[in-house]
């Protein structure tokens, strides 16, 4: 027989540190915040606080990895434009591709750019193609460093 030690209207936490909620028992871990072996200063995961800010720092990492992979795929996407149209500024494009991300709505944004830019150095290159190389320089992104 469990004996409560903490009850809340959601969950309850029993002395087997098991959180029991709608009939479903899970273990809860715990930590010590104090510098002795003792019991002091623990507290639970459950801690509403502590949860928020590690879904927080996950999201901010998420994000971060996402806009160095969109990045490095402008990048590639700069390089094989910039080929195609003859311009040599391969850096100062890649520029122009970022902020047309930044300023024209992310990948319909880039993609509105390439095909202007293309269509005004007279290649005949279709939306299909360029969304289709923008997927593969996605791809490609994704497994640089």
């Amino acid at each position: 027989m469990t004996h409560d030690v903490q009850r809340d209207d959601d969950f309850v936490v029993n002395a087997k540190n098991q959180v029991k909620s709608d009939g479903v028992a899970f273990n809860v871990l715990k930590y010590s915040v104090g510098g002795d072996d003792t019991n002091q200063g623990e507290k639970t995961m459950a801690d509403l606080g502590d949860r928020k800010k590690a879904m927080e720092d996950q999201y901010f990492q998420d994000a971060e990895r996402s806009i160095k992979l969109k990045s490095r795929m402008d990048k590639l996407l700069a390089q094989w434009i910039a080929g195609l149209i003859g311009r040599d500024d391969v850096a100062g494009y890649g520029a122009e591709i970022t902020d047309a991300r930044f300023k024209g709505g992310g990948d319909a944004g880039v993609l509105l750019k390439a095909i202007s830019d293309l269509q005004a150095a007279g290649q005949d290159v279709s939306e299909q193609d360029v969304a289709a190389k923008m997927s593969e320089f996605q791809v490609e992104a994704a497994g640089q460093p």
